[in-house]
């Protein structure tokens, strides 16, 4: 009943939210496609805002926010759920929108593949219940293809990216006439800042630049290191990881070798 209470609890606070106030992407996913869509892509990509921007269309096409069933797996309130506990969200629904039959809701799953036993889940809500499911995964525990397979080929697939430099002006609410010398020099200009900081929207919206380079880090030591040691099960200490990735950045614009890279030992 607990964890029945915490679902209720998130599906309402995400309710309360909408509109998602959320700046558009070049994406954008099917409303009424009839099959699992899954989004994958790097962390901090986007996609939890693509999921929110697919929310944002549906309220607009007239559809009521309590059909809008949305919840966030990457919560610490999760962390002990086990396969078997799945069932507590369609209850957890069905209590709160008695009248609402399953098959009208648009179902939203964010991160889902932390908890163990999520594809049956899924495939089971999408065999039985409902056909309008959507589903993100970071790369770092499900890439693109083990996510189909794991959905038996169910799901319509589409990869999130950083912004392209286009979505980048955009965030940056810069409008030039690409034309004109001043517009040129401008989007030469952006395009230096482009290539300095990426095109993860955290940083991009971040004004102080001490705090772009913090976000980079912190992005830089989770995605490298965290999930590509997880992911790849690689046995070497941390700091080994490290000094390897370091040289070979350092020399993005060579050829690297292995050997050349491993200290001499004599």
């Amino acid at each position: 009943m607990e964890l029945r209470s915490t679902f209720q609890s998130i599906i309402s606070l995400h309710q309360e939210e909408l509109p998602f106030a959320l700046q558009e992407r070049s994406t954008q996913l099917p409303l009424d496609g009839n099959r699992i869509v899954t989004v994958t892509g790097i962390r901090r990509c986007g996609k939890s805002s693509l999921l929110g921007l697919t929310i944002n269309r549906l309220l607009q096409q007239g559809i009521p926010k309590e059909r809008i069933l949305y919840v966030g797996f990457d919560d610490e309130r999760f962390l002990s759920m086990s396969p078997e506990n799945f069932d507590e969200l369609l209850q957890a629904y069905r209590e709160m929108y008695p009248d609402t039959s399953l098959k009208d809701v648009y179902m939203f799953f964010d991160e889902i593949q932390l908890i163990e036993g999520w594809e049956l889940f899924v495939l089971r809500v999408y065999k039985n219940y409902c056909k309008h499911i959507y589903v993100t995964g970071s790369t770092a525990k499900m890439l693109s293809e083990e996510m189909a397979s794991a959905l038996r080929g169910w799901p319509d697939e589409y990869r999130e990216y950083p912004l392209s430099f286009k979505e980048y002006l955009a965030f940056k609410g810069i409008k030039v006439n690409p034309f004109s010398e001043a517009g040129k020099a401008k989007i030469a200009v952006s395009f230096r800042g482009y290539c300095e900081e990426g095109g993860f929207p955290e940083v991009v919206l971040e004004k102080s630049k001490m705090e772009k380079v913090k976000i980079l880090q912190s992005y830089f030591n989770t995605m490298l290191f965290r999930d590509m040691v997880e992911h790849c099960h690689i046995g070497a200490s941390p700091s080994v990881v490290r000094y390897f990735l370091k040289r070979v950045m350092n020399n993005l614009t060579k050829s690297t070798s292995v050997n050349n890279i491993y200290p001499n030992s004599g």
